[in-house]
């Protein structure tokens, strides 16, 4: 039917949007296929976020010299009634391109800094870190929205941690540093993750107030082939006086690089995989 042609064609229309533009795309079931499979999966992010299925896990960031818990970084998880646990890398990227990542952020934010709170009451005062998306990064009220959360909910700002990537840095997009001289003002912490795998450098980082450098996971996994890079990367951040996180340390032989490199705290699964705030609050009692 005509109906039929012009949703077929406008699903062809959309992928080659998607794919650049200025080039043409057919049809196909495939395509078609994913079209629902994205519908369906959207669907079920809004149910999920009705019904609270979402929870944040939490990962330990320890110190190299002491061995002790001194962050942690929220994660957040889906918790699915039938399928389990569903990694981010399945239902963020659709958050993203929605905008319910705005939704979700702020959500992961003030249980971040809820929990923050909690543990430091309870004796265990760590520093919290939360990943900023660039979507969330651009909405021009985020300096407004940190600063309700941090009164909200009683968090200390030089305890609180946004994470953002290099993308984010590299973007030509002029609020960048407004926005970051904004969350600066507040007094919270800002970090760049995942750093060495774009096209940032540490001297153009001398531009932003950056407080911390996480060394990309690649570069410790890697280290009998990236061993100089990742030596670089240190030295000069420690000449720059950031702080130094390893991260994705799964082995003795990278922790002992980190700790003779000088990096300040680690984190991974050689400690401890991301776990539920009850599971956390048990490895800083063990520890």
């Amino acid at each position: 039917t005509l109906d039929t042609l012009m949703k077929f064609a406008d699903l062809a229309m959309y992928r080659a949007k998607e794919d650049g533009r200025n080039c043409f795309r057919y049809f196909s079931k495939n395509l078609q296929d994913q079209v629902y499979a994205r519908v369906e999966l959207e669907s079920e992010i809004l149910r999920a976020i009705r019904l609270e299925e979402f929870q944040l896990f939490y990962q330990p960031r320890l110190s190299t010299n002491t061995m002790r818990i001194v962050g942690a970084e929220a994660l957040i998880r889906w918790v699915h009634p039938e399928k389990g646990l569903i990694p981010p890398s399945s239902f963020i990227p659709m958050c993203e391109e929605t905008g319910l990542i705005e939704h979700g952020g702020e959500w992961v934010m003030m249980t971040a800094a809820a929990q923050q709170v909690q543990w430091r009451d309870r004796g265990f005062d760590l520093n919290m870190s939360v990943n900023l998306s660039p979507r969330q990064f651009r909405n021009g009220e985020l300096a407004q929205k940190v600063a309700a959360c941090l009164q909200a909910t009683g968090c200390r700002p030089d305890a609180f941690e946004f994470e953002i990537t290099e993308s984010i840095i590299m973007s030509k997009d002029d609020r960048v540093s407004s926005v970051i001289a904004d969350l600066s003002a507040l007094g919270v912490r800002l970090s760049i993750d995942d750093f060495g795998t774009g096209y940032s450098n540490l001297a153009m980082l001398q531009d932003f107030p950056v407080d911390c450098l996480k060394i990309d996971r690649s570069f410790i996994s890697g280290l009998a082939k990236n061993r100089a890079i990742a030596d670089m990367i240190v030295s000069l951040a420690k000449l720059m006086g950031m702080k130094i996180v390893a991260e994705g340390v799964e082995t003795a032989e990278q922790l002992t690089w980190a700790r003779a490199k000088g990096c300040h705290e680690f984190q991974g699964f050689f400690f401890s995989r991301p776990v539920t705030a009850e599971q956390f609050e048990q490895l800083l009692a063990a520890s």
